[in-house]
């Protein structure tokens, strides 16, 4: 039996024993639509993949679908992790180009891996998943962690990359346009933190996962560092 072909069995019996009332989507829905339906009613994108992406997964993170969990190749077979509150949702799609991808099947079950586990702990400096982004940056400056300017002088901002930067939050690397996921790097006596947060209002930003990852290239900051 072809790997693809387990999973969407597998996904078959979980979603059997779900409420279909918890999700928003349905059989044969567009990904993109379903994924803002998702957001829409509180399921937060869960990044659980942290291996090297190929082929469709590294266009799907360039699109800032950041969930992707892995894609099959030949008949093309996603599958994207959600988490809300602490309960967990993979759904699974079927397509070959992103526009057209729809959605497979969906079950109630968490990944198996436990990249995650350490993110239901407090963070360096204390911070948590959930607290908002002003509390978060708060206290890791307080701790030492100094916000690590992403791009140089002249950089042209977009959505609520701009609004951040507006604030002087320098350290913001990307944000996504539909989910308003972002991504923020600090450092410390050498090494590197990288925080990201969900919220389509700045206010609103709150932190979902962090990591101890240092920026691809980080551009060197301009002179005067994070003013």
């Amino acid at each position: 039996m072809k790997p693809h072909h387990f999973i969407c069995i597998f996904l078959c019996c979980v979603s059997f024993y779900a409420n279909a009332t918890d999700v928003p989507i349905t059989k044969g829905m567009l990904f993109l639509s379903a994924r803002k339906a998702l957001i829409k009613h509180g399921w937060k994108p869960y990044i659980t993949n942290e291996t090297e992406l190929i082929g469709t997964e590294v266009l799907l993170k360039r699109r800032g679908i950041v969930e992707i969990e892995r894609c099959t190749e030949g008949v093309k077979y996603c599958e994207f992790n959600y988490k809300r509150n602490n309960k967990c949702l993979v759904v699974s799609t079927t397509g070959e180009e992103i526009k057209d991808l729809v959605i497979n099947n969906w079950g109630f079950k968490c990944p198996a891996d436990g990249s995650q586990a350490v993110n239901d702990i407090r963070g360096p400096a204390g911070i948590a998943v959930d607290e908002p982004l002003v509390e978060a940056r708060t206290k890791l400056v307080k701790q030492g962690w100094k916000p690590t300017r992403m791009h140089a002088n002249g950089y042209e901002y977009s959505g609520t990359e701009r609004e951040l930067a507006a604030r002087k939050f320098f350290e913001v690397d990307v944000c996504s346009f539909d989910s308003s996921r972002c991504i923020l790097f600090y450092s410390k006596s050498g090494a590197c933190l990288r925080v990201d947060t969900i919220g389509e209002q700045f206010n609103n930003m709150r932190v979902t996962r962090w990591a101890n990852e240092c920026p691809d290239a980080p551009p060197r900051p301009s002179r005067g560092g994070m003013e």
